[in-house]
C-alpha cells in the first residue's frame, strides 16, 4: 500500500511496477492508490494494480503474484 510515488526522470519502456492495496486499509487512503495506479498506467511503465480485500496487511498470495509479475511470469 504505497503512500506516494515519485517517478525517476528516466524509466525503461515496459518497466514493471506492481502495486497492491487493501480496499479496507485504515492507514492509507485506498483512493489515493487507485489514482496513483491510473496515473502510472498512462506512462511507458507496465503497471499491475492488485486490489484485495483487507486492511494494511498483504497476503502470501499477493506477494507471490508480485514476484511472478516482477520476474516476467
Amino acid at each position: 500500500s504505497p503512500g506516494f510515488a515519485k517517478l525517476p526522470e528516466r524509466v525503461g519502456v515496459g518497466q514493471r511496477v506492481f502495486i497492491a492495496h487493501g480496499r479496507n486499509d485504515r492507514r492509507l487512503p485506498f483512493q489515493n492508490t487507485c489514482d496513483m495506479a491510473e496515473t502510472l498506467s498512462k506512462t511507458a511503465l507496465s503497471v499491475r494494480f492488485r486490489q484485495f480485500k483487507g486492511d494494511h496487511v498483504i497476503s502470501r498470495a499477493v506477494v507471490d503474484e508480485a514476484l511472478a509479475f516482477a520476474l516476467g511470469d
